[in-house]
């Protein structure tokens, strides 16, 4: 019997490997959040949580997801920190800008549109900034 767990559940396996990936990836989701709850260093979360997935995805599938989330938090956090707080001020200025446009009176509401546009590509960007960070080994410039 226990032969036959093993064999269905071993390391070498298909169900193996995905639960193994699974359990790395849910690590990696909890120390996310814990990372995150204080907002300014969502950046750094993010990107420490992108480098575990991108190393699970290329490397090492049995690695540990809590040291390897602490590289990547502590190696990337100076230019995820500063690029976070940057985007952080333009999505306020963003969102009060939304906020006023939408309370105003008609002439001014023609900007409402182009506004919408400015905040769709600014999150389109901010999406992918931070997975950029975390496969290349670069400075923000």
């Amino acid at each position: 019997m226990k032969g036959w767990i093993q064999g269905i559940f071993g390391e070498d396996t298909l169900i193996g490997r995905i639960t193994s990936r699974i359990f790395i990836l849910f690590g990696a989701n909890l120390l996310f959040v814990l990372f995150s709850l204080p907002v300014v260093t969502a950046g750094p979360a993010f990107v420490a949580l992108y480098h575990v997935c991108l190393k699970t995805l290329w490397r090492d599938r049995n690695l540990n997801p809590f040291k390897e989330y602490m590289k990547g938090f502590l190696s990337n956090f100076r230019q995820a920190f500063f690029s976070w707080l940057l985007a952080l001020a333009v999505l306020i200025i963003l969102l009060l800008d939304i906020s006023f446009i939408t309370k105003t009176e008609e002439a001014v509401k023609v900007f409402r549109i182009p506004l919408y546009l400015l905040s769709g590509f600014f999150l389109m960007v901010l999406f992918h900034f931070f997975p950029v960070m975390a496969a290349f080994a670069d400075s923000v410039k």
